[in-house]
């Protein structure tokens, strides 16, 4: 037994975490500080790279030739083709090509629309759009047929500042390949018409509507 307990000691002492001068210790813990801040300061350029391709890929998101391609991923909140004014469907057109004839078999014209989350609260609670926001206009050259979509036009609000005159919505048009985007001062100057709603015109908007896209 006592030679048991005297082995048992000899291995508690020699387990036992050696004693350092505050010296030591000292130097210990400004290595373990310089550790830690190399640690840190690597964790906030990582996320600052990733924050960095974020905002860059939102941008991207948010550019007019790349809203005009993937309107796709937006909400459809026309049920159906809504049938608009040919004078009105002419006015855009006149953005990339001569309007075209307001009679003959193809005159009449429709639009679908598509919204983002941002354009589609907005619309749902009659406020302001905010900075982000994205409606989307497919024309349809035949009012009937929905698969034949002729153009695309939208609007993308803007951060304040970017046209204050324009309600800071930045407008696009592309038909044919060819694409027109910018402060684009006939569609400004038509849409500043539209003073009920931040410039949108929302004559398609119904109560039917608004009620689907809350789901």
């Amino acid at each position: 037994m006592l030679f048991a307990e005297a082995a048992r000691r000899s291995r508690w002492r020699s387990w036992s975490p050696k004693r350092v001068s505050p010296t030591e210790a000292k130097c210990g813990a400004r290595m373990i500080m310089r550790y830690v801040g190399a640690v840190g300061g690597v964790a906030v350029v990582v996320a600052a790279l990733l924050l960095h391709s974020s905002n860059a890929e939102t941008r991207e998101q948010l550019s007019a030739k790349w809203v005009a391609a993937h309107y796709e991923t937006l909400q459809l909140v026309t049920p159906r083709p809504f049938p608009v004014d040919p004078f009105i469907a002419a006015a855009c057109t006149s953005q990339v090509k001569p309007a075209p004839s307001f009679s003959g078999p193809h005159a009449g014209s429709a639009i679908s629309i598509y919204v983002n989350e941002l354009a589609r609260s907005a619309l749902t609670e009659q406020s302001s759009f905010q900075s982000g926001s994205v409606i989307v206009k497919l024309k349809h050259g035949d009012a009937h047929d929905a698969h034949r979509t002729e153009a695309i036009g939208g609007m993308i609000k803007r951060d304040p500042g970017y046209d204050p005159a324009g309600g800071d919505w930045e407008f696009f048009y592309m038909e044919d390949g060819r694409l027109a985007s910018g402060t684009l001062p006939e569609c400004s100057a038509c849409h500043a018409k539209a003073t009920k709603r931040d410039r949108v015109f929302a004559s398609w908007l119904s109560s039917s509507v608004l009620k689907a896209t809350r789901h």
